[in-house]
This record gives C-alpha cells, sequence and structure tokens, in this order.
C-alpha cells in the first residue's frame, strides 16, 4: 500500500496533484508507459523480472553455499555500485543489526560480512589486517568483468592471499561472481580455476541483486533466499497490471514523474526512518539515476534529463536538511 495523501492537491498549501487527474490523463500516460516497458521486456531486455523465477540459477548458488558453510569466519564482497548496493540493502534489512560484532555461536557459525568497494588504502589495509586469511573467503562481484575499481581491489587481497597461503589455498578462498562468458574477471576465473557463478546476460549490473550478486551473500549468512526470492515474485505479481489504480509501483512511478514534469520538483527524497532502510535508500539513489538520467531521449535527440534522486535519513535528518526539504525551493517531492 502507498499513502500519497499529502501529494494530492488541497493538502498540500501549494502546487499538488488533481485528484481527477488519476481516472483521466494520470491513468492513460501510465498504461502507455507499462505497454512500452512489456513490449521491451518481451525483446529480452529486462532479465530481472526473470531472476524470481530462476529456480535453476538460485539452486546453483544454494548448493554452492552449502559447500562452503562452516568453512571462514569472515565473508568479504568486492564490488561497487550495482555489485554492491543490494548486497548492503539486504543486509541492512535482514540481518541482526550488530551482526559483525555477534560471536560466532549466535552468528550460528555463520561468517561475518564485510562490502570492500572505495578502494581507499586506509580503510582496505585496516580491514585486511583484522582478517585471518586463511578463514576468510572473497567474493569477487562484477557484471561487466572489469570494474576499475573492484579489479585493483582484487589484485590487492590477491597478493595477501597467495603471499599467506600459497596459489594452491587462495584459490579456495575466491568465489567470482560475473558475466557467464566475457569479461577479464571471467578469464582470471578460468584461467586460475577459481569458483564462480554467473551474472545471466540479460541482467544489468544495478538489476543483479537477486541473482548470485546477492543471493550468494545472502545464503552464506543464513538470510532465507527462498523467502526473498518468493517476496520478490509476489511483488511482480501486484505490479502486473497497466491499470493505474491497481499498480502499487506504477502510483509511484506516476506521481514522482508528474513531480518532475508538471510540478517543477526534479528532487525526489527517499527518507525512511528506519535504520533497517538506511542501504535501501542508497541503492534506490543508485537505481534512479543510472536508470532515469539520460543524455539523448528516446527520439535520439539530445535530452539532458533526469529526476535527482536524494536519500536521507529520519529522525537523525529532521535535524540537519528537513528545514531545507519543508521550508526551501518547492523543487522536491
Amino acid at each position: 500500500m502507498i499513502s500519497f495523501d499529502n501529494m494530492i492537491a488541497g493538502r498540500l498549501p501549494y502546487g499538488g496533484i488533481e485528484p481527477a487527474r488519476f481516472d483521466g490523463e494520470l491513468s492513460d500516460r501510465f498504461r502507455d508507459a507499462f505497454n512500452a516497458v512489456e513490449a521491451r521486456a518481451a525483446q529480452g531486455s529486462s532479465g530481472f523480472r526473470e531472476l524470481p523465477r530462476d529456480r535453476a540459477l538460485a539452486k546453483r548458488t544454494l548448493k554452492l553455499a552449502e559447500t562452503l558453510k562452516g568453512r571462514f569466519d569472515d565473508l568479504v564482497v568486492i564490488g561497487i555500485g550495482g555489485s554492491a548496493l543490494g548486497t548492503i540493502a539486504l543486509r541492512d534489512a535482514l540481518l541482526h543489526p550488530g551482526w559483525n560484532e555477534l560471536d560466532r555461536r549466535d552468528r550460528a557459525g555463520r561468517p561475518r560480512l564485510h562490502l570492500m568497494d572505495n578502494p581507499d588504502p586506509d580503510t582496505v589495509s585496516s580491514l585486511l589486517g583484522r582478517l585471518d586469511p586463511g578463514r576468510t573467503l572473497f567474493n569477487v562481484v562484477s557484471k561487466s568483468g572489469g570494474t576499475a575499481e573492484t579489479m585493483a581491489l582484487f589484485l590487492v587481497v590477491w597478493d595477501r592471499l597467495t603471499g599467506s597461503l600459497g596459489p594452491g589455498r587462495a584459490c579456495d578462498h575466491v568465489v567470482v561472481t560475473t558475466d557467464a562468458r566475457r569479461g577479464a574477471l571471467r578469464e582470471v576465473a578460468e584461467s586460475r580455476r577459481l569458483r564462480s557463478l554467473p551474472i545471466p546476460e540479460s541482467v544489468g549490473g544495478r538489476f543483479s541483486v537477486l541473482s548470485p550478486v546477492g543471493m550468494l551473500p545472502a545464503a552464506l549468512t543464513g538470510i532465507d533466499t527462498g523467502a526473498v526470492l518468493a517476496g520478490a515474485d509476489g511483488c511482480l505479481r501486484r505490479c502486473g497490471s497497466a491499470e493505474l489504480q491497481e499498480n502499487p509501483a506504477g502510483v509511484l512511478a506516476t506521481l514522482l514523474h508528474a513531480a518532475d514534469v508538471d510540478g517543477g520538483a526534479p528532487i525526489q527524497v527517499f527518507m525512511p526512518y528506519a535504520d533497517r532502510l538506511r542501504g535501501f535508500a542508497y541503492w534506490v539513489q543508485q537505481l534512479w539515476a543510472e536508470s532515469l538520467a539520460k543524455a539523448v531521449g528516446t527520439d535520439g535527440e539530445p535530452a539532458m534529463t533526469g529526476p535527482t534522486p536524494l536519500p536521507a535519513f529520519g529522525a537523525a535528518d529532521q535535524h540537519s536538511i528537513l528545514q531545507l526539504l519543508m521550508e526551501g525551493p518547492r523543487d522536491k517531492a
């Protein structure tokens, strides 16, 4: 359910969307957009929508997780952008808030979870210095297989592992998640005989959390991946209607699109009040920005368009940015 009373004209001291538009122009606008998206999906451009029902890939991921179960005290995911933000969102939402501070018994033998994305030498060396190489698993994640930051971090980690364990044992401490056939990381995985899992070709990196990108770390740390995938499938079904009032995702998209193109509010604020949704807000920021910012329009003409997502966190940001949001320029939704 989405509550949008505060975006309706009459509830706001200024502007707002006229209720009659929902049964008329906005419904027609959404129906056209929905049908265009469905047509693209039919051509195979939205592979992420198939992930909740890809039982073979889910089974393969769980099988590897079971093989690695109990062997490691720490799991380090090396990735950036879509190769990390979805996993961070899952970690924050579904693991114990103090997961890495729990002892091994309270974690039921599952590993601590670390994300290594920004190649800052101080942060990286500090983390690696705290870990026992012989009890640490590194999951290197890149859809393209050539992400510069990820590959640089992998080289640092590989040097540390081989220096401590030797090349043979080092291979047992790395899992690669990348494109099934292409990219430098795929070549590295095959040449060094590293364990690996595929990201389907039709799945873009920022949409890959329901692939092994997110499901392997989730399974290793004890998150019920079956429930996650079932929930995602349920959301797909709920959002499968071209009728605006029956589609919660459609309502959200339509409201924010109208705020941007009709209401002069191109800044869209995502402000969860639950700490568990902090990672989700940053993930939404990436999904929004990378999906909707376009230099060229669908007609091939220059566009330079896209709403600006702004993550914030209540109640802390009520005491930092809220005054700007409430009393500043009327350019935010």
